[in-house]
């Protein structure tokens, strides 16, 4: 016998009047697993951060946050040893480390276009850019609901599309939470190690033949190899070209320019 008809039998015996029969549970309440039907945080355990001021908030998000390498590098041209390289802190690698804690300690940013400009720009190597040069504004809202800490950020950027204004409020982005939380790097300190003019080696001959080489090397920047080349006195060390022949250097760097030059390539 169910449950049901046995409730009704004992009414019948009684004469208590039939009880309504448990409600059975909803199709959305049974596909939900029990752990995640429960929507108060477990007994103890507050998920809401501490009501602090906002700058008690901010500093508890710098202490937490520590330091965000520069591991991101710029390299147009790998394997040159001249070409043009740096390291860098992306935008990315930045809001992906704080984003987790600034939700932990309940500190919200809510940005802010005030201006932005735009100019066209011609490149060195042909054709033009677009340059965009924001002002953001971004307001740091605390858990304790105070007033804002406010930071005014510049940012620009060029592109070749229509990414620039993108790109440029990422810049004053990643200005600001660096700057304004104080982000370290974890490098060495450029002053600790004083280097004295001249202790520098300068380039070889051989690394400028192997960037003039270089297919991907623009005539914009063969045209500036030649003035460095001439710089350091390099113009007429003979070097071993392509095929294998000795050339004088800058004669070199003038030959590939006029080939590419003439067949369109390296524009």
């Amino acid at each position: 016998m169910t449950s049901a008809l046995r409730q009704r039998a004992v009414a019948a015996t009684t004469g208590q009047p039939d009880p309504a029969p448990p409600a059975e549970p909803t199709a959305v309440a049974a596909s939900v697993p029990e752990s995640m039907q429960q929507v108060d945080a477990p007994e103890g355990q507050d998920d809401d951060p501490p009501a602090v001021a906002v700058h008690v908030a901010i500093a508890r998000v710098m202490r937490d946050l520590g330091k965000i390498a520069k591991a991101d590098r710029y390299d147009p041209n790998p394997g040159l040893a001249r070409a043009t390289r740096y390291d860098f802190r992306g935008i990315d690698r930045v809001v992906n480390a704080v984003s987790a804690v600034t939700r932990k300690h309940g500190v919200l940013v809510v940005p802010q276009l005030l201006t932005a400009e735009y100019r066209d720009v011609e490149r060195k190597e042909g054709g033009r850019s677009h340059e965009c040069l924001v002002t953001m504004s971004y307001a740091w809202h605390g858990p304790a609901g105070d007033s804002p800490m406010v930071a005014t950020v510049a940012g620009e950027a060029l592109d070749t599309s229509d990414k620039a204004t993108a790109k440029a409020q990422s810049v004053a982005w990643r200005v600001c939470l660096i700057q304004m939380l104080q982000i370290p790097t974890g490098d060495p300190d450029p002053d600790s190690v004083r280097i004295e003019r001249g202790e520098q080696p300068l380039p070889k001959a051989t690394d400028y033949r192997d960037e003039a080489l270089h297919p991907g090397t623009s005539l914009g920047r063969l045209r500036q190899m030649r003035g460095e080349v001439t710089r350091h006195g390099l113009a007429a060390t003979p070097v071993v070209n392509e095929v294998g022949d000795d050339e004088a250097l800058l004669a070199l760097i003038d030959r590939v320019g006029r080939e590419r030059k003439s067949t369109g390539d390296g524009a």
